[in-house]
């Protein structure tokens, strides 16, 4: 059989699955995407070998386009989220995590590799900051879920449900400013710096959005929004590939623009929410396949950066919602960002597309991180919830009726 029918067949059954084990969340399972990764790393050359390289190479344009609609979804509820979290301390606690990750992991890559004084850094810094910012990245999915599931309320389940996108966009935005500078340090046949890298990449996603805008109108009809995003997301995918450019962060530009310009923006968005599990599913699988095994001491930075990510939250996010008075200091409410879900994995695959050198090791990291958190989830959130007074630890909760809808990616996984 075809390879590249395969991995769709392989695909349409991970989904089929997932969502019945999405139907079926619990107080001890919340998955967030792992279900996928295990299936992409089941089918791979290091599993069964159903997918070969070159039919997961061929789909590699398709991966960056379900990307960029990731991106462009995220864009889309820029506007709204701003209105609603503390933005200057909670961009501070992210940078938190993210600093803190991105110095250990920068520091081990440099021991790992025995670089002398002088040596050119660029494949540990690179890799490094990449880590940092995927580390501030948590689902806002589980997040609705254990609402619903525990039946928890306070500024602890506020927070875990508000929070996520805010540190989402900051993980893209830093991503997308990292590989503009791996891009003017690259060569090629354009030689220009850093700032002028990233002006190309708002650039782009400025006049992407604009064109979006000025097409909708104030047209609802959701046949017409489909057409109008698929065109502002191949548009402003393609500008990015022109410049070996992050379609992450150029579509993030590209929303957050449309939602600027629109007030349909929040219809759009809610529009294409509705795709946000397919493609989801998709880029997990694809990245499960695209799995190298690390070799050596490599292994040990999966442990690091996940402990470091942890004790970053747990710092950062206690004294984001102490200082402001919500809950006590000693209230861990860190914890309750562990789980990573399909967005982490998406920065992951940008980073490995356009730095493939070090990608391979950014990417292993974070699917066994993806894999990992989502089962530690379960009872790492009950404890929280219950350290916060906002769920009665012991008390059974009935099974849930049905799946919660599923949110944007800024919201979602």
């Amino acid at each position: 059989m075809n390879s590249t029918l395969v991995l769709v067949l392989v695909i349409v059954f991970a989904f089929v699955v997932s969502r019945g084990l999405a139907d079926r969340s619990s107080r001890r399972f919340l998955p967030s995407g792992s279900e996928f990764v295990l299936v992409g790393l089941a089918v791979g050359p290091f599993g069964l070998g159903l997918a070969r390289p070159a039919t997961v190479d061929a789909l590699q344009p398709v991966v960056a386009l379900l990307i960029g609609l990731l991106g462009f979804t995220l864009g889309l509820s820029l506007r709204g989220m701003l209105r609603r979290v503390a933005l200057v301390p909670t961009l501070i606690a992210a940078c938190v995590t993210l600093g803190g990750v991105a110095a250990v992991v920068g520091a081990f890559l440099w021991a790992l590799a025995g670089l002398p004084t002088g040596t050119d850094v660029q494949f540990v810094v690179w890799p490094a900051v990449a880590l940092g910012c995927i580390a501030i990245v948590t689902s806002g999915t589980v997040g609705a879920r254990v609402e619903r599931i525990f039946a928890a309320a306070g500024p602890v389940m506020a927070f875990l449900r508000r929070g996520p996108a805010t540190f989402n966009v900051v993980a893209v935005v830093g991503v997308g400013l990292t590989l503009a500078a791996v891009r003017a340090h690259g060569g090629g046949g354009l030689t220009l710096g850093t700032a002028e890298w990233v002006a190309a990449s708002v650039g782009g996603g400025v006049a992407s959005g604009f064109l979006f805008a000025l097409f909708l109108g104030q047209d609802r009809d959701p046949r017409r929004m489909y057409l109008a995003s698929l065109g502002t997301v191949i548009l402003a995918s393609g500008v990015a590939a022109g410049g070996g450019l992050s379609p992450l962060f150029v579509n993030l530009v590209a929303g957050a623009t449309v939602s600027a310009l629109s007030e349909e923006a929040t219809v759009v968005r809610r529009a294409l929410g509705e795709l946000f599990a397919p493609i989801d599913a998709v880029i997990l699988v694809l990245a499960g396949t695209m799995w190298t095994p690390p070799s050596g001491l490599a292994w040990l930075l999966l442990p690091l950066y996940l402990l470091v990510r942890a004790l970053g939250q747990r710092v950062a996010v206690g004294s984001l919602l102490s200082g402001r008075g919500e809950v006590p200091l000693s209230v861990r409410a860190g914890d309750g960002l562990v789980v990573q879900g399909g967005l982490a994995v998406a920065l992951a695959l940008d980073s490995a597309r356009l730095v493939p050198e070090q990608g391979s090791l950014v990417l292993s990291t974070v699917l066994a991180a993806v894999v990992l958190t989502d089962l530690a989830a379960a009872p790492i959130l009950r404890r929280v919830l219950a350290d916060a007074g906002e769920i009665d630890a012991t008390h059974p909760v009935p099974p849930s009726e049905g799946p919660a809808p599923l949110p944007a990616p800024g919201e979602g996984r």
